[in-house]
């Protein structure tokens, strides 16, 4: 039987990791996967199904933002520069 999920997920600063590097695009994967689960989110059996899914359909994890080949975010640029 799978445990059930917490309910209370929030965004806390434990929850934030800033300046973190990875070596390609399964290591980025794998570092997500493993704050996740030392955050309660999911099992740790998770983790493959992460992979498994960025196999089938890409995410984009680990090309970088802002890039060219990155999706574009929804909506309409209203700057005066051109979109980066």
């Amino acid at each position: 039987m799978v445990a059930p999920l917490p309910t209370d997920l929030t965004l806390t600063a434990e929850s934030v990791r800033l300046g973190g590097t990875a070596k390609d695009r399964a290591d980025a994967i794998d570092q997500c996967g493993a704050l996740l689960v030392e955050l309660g989110a999911v099992e740790p059996g998770y983790v493959p199904a992460m992979h498994e899914r960025e196999a089938s359909i890409p995410t984009f994890v680990g090309e970088g933002w802002p890039s060219r080949t990155a999706p574009t975010p929804r909506g309409r640029w209203s700057g005066t520069r051109p979109w980066p």
